[in-house]
């Protein structure tokens, strides 16, 4: 009872919050992850000053990166499913990369020594892009694509098969793309 009273004296209040967001831009999405790399690398940048007065400038960074490698289902039409009697046959497109990048939260400037005639920014910047690609190479040398194709085979026929209750071959087309797509 003096719960209500005290209600009736202080009445609650509610909150509303208006926002005013806007979709800027919106992505159809259509490309199956079928493998992801976390990848460690260490990068040493130097850039010869070409001066005996002006030190030369370096910059190491211990980087973190991930690529992961999928199949883009946006490019499957449907002359790329047959089915004949039991068989299923489906013509995938060639894996690719879905994307590459480092991760930022852990990818750390080791160490610089940069002299004063040159932007530091500008050079650390530099060795950020490089480390980028480096992620995408060392993923492309461990072979991201062969294992992307290896884990559609092993992900996708069983859905298949479970989904039409058939037998289902898959194949890739000819075409690859090592970049995505976009």
């Amino acid at each position: 009872m003096i719960y209500v009273q005290f209600e009736q004296i202080y009445p609650s209040t509610k909150t509303e919050s208006v926002t005013g967001a806007v979709v800027h831009r919106f992505e159809e999405l259509g490309k199956f992850e079928v493998i992801k790399y976390n990848i460690a690398d260490v990068l040493e940048l130097k850039e010869k000053s070409g001066s005996w007065f002006i030190p030369d400038h370096e910059v190491m960074m211990i980087l973190r990166g991930e690529a992961a490698g999928c199949i883009d289902f946006r490019r499957i039409s449907p002359r790329d499913v047959q089915s004949i009697n039991d068989t299923l046959y489906i013509a995938l497109p060639q894996p690719e990369i879905c994307y590459y990048k480092l991760d930022m939260q852990k990818t750390r400037v080791y160490d610089r020594s940069i002299g004063s005639f040159i932007n530091q920014t500008e050079l650390v910047n530099r060795a950020y892009k490089i480390g980028e690609e480096r992620v995408l190479q060392a993923a492309l040398e461990e072979g991201i694509l062969d294992l992307s194709r290896q884990n559609a085979y092993k992900i996708l026929q069983p859905l298949f098969e479970e989904l039409t209750k058939k037998h289902v071959v898959i194949q890739f087309k000819h075409e690859q793309n090592i970049k995505p797509m976009d």
